[in-house]
């Protein structure tokens, strides 16, 4: 269950955005066809759509690792207004005091284990739509799960006819080679045998014929 306020001044977009957001979920309209869909990212799962390889790409750039955090916090059971104690008539007791005198209830997931190799692990924060702990909690659970392992973002320029069928958080396999100074292949990404990512962003280049893509994996 999620609940949302809207005061006149938001779209139906931002609605849309702030509830699918507070779960992991995201919401756009297909390539082909021009249908909404919405997913819940769910990592690198599934089947890959594509396969790309150096025949197609034209650029791959690094973006800066981003260590697993070393608490989610999901907020939730948001107060829209916050009251205080001149706002209250008659007899309130101090559970209703104390919930709708803050703006946010929080479920919070403990994954310090990761300092280990990550001493600068910082705090994941989530606003959402939520309405219960239960729920909050199972979310910030399933977010340090999917996190919890070593990933590395990257962009990649690429063919956009070869990735025609691609669609956001949809899987698809890098494959990747090139030569060194005497002309050998080499594996210098570790992409040779193929290595499966997530697509997160997507901007199209039509009168170039290209398409860059966020990857992670």
């Amino acid at each position: 269950v999620a609940g949302y306020y809207a005061n006149g001044d938001e779209t139906i977009e931002d609605a849309i955005g702030y509830l699918l957001g507070g779960v992991g979920a995201a919401g756009y309209f297909k390539r082909d066809g021009g249908t909404f869909r919405v997913l819940r990212f769910a990592g690198v799962t599934g089947s890959s759509v594509v396969s790309i390889n150096e025949s197609s790409i034209l650029d791959i750039e690094a973006l800066p690792p981003v260590p697993p955090p070393r608490e989610v916090v999901v907020l939730y059971l948001r107060q829209w207004r916050v009251l205080d104690d001149t706002d209250f008539v008659g007899i309130a007791t101090d559970a209703n005091r104390e919930r709708m005198g803050r703006e946010w209830a929080n479920a919070r997931v403990d994954n310090s284990g990761v300092l280990v190799e990550h001493p600068r692990a910082g705090i994941l924060t989530i606003e959402s739509g939520l309405t219960t702990y239960l729920a909050a909690l199972a979310e910030a659970e399933r977010i340090r799960v999917l996190l919890g392992t070593d990933r590395r973002p990257y962009l990649i320029t690429t063919r956009a006819s070869d990735v025609a069928a691609v669609e956001l958080l949809d899987k698809v396999t890098v494959r990747v080679r090139d030569r060194d100074a005497n002309g050998q292949w080499q594996n210098r990404l570790g992409f040779g045998a193929g290595k499966e990512f997530a697509v997160l962003g997507m901007a199209e280049a039509a009168d170039e014929g290209r398409v860059v893509l966020t990857v992670w994996g």
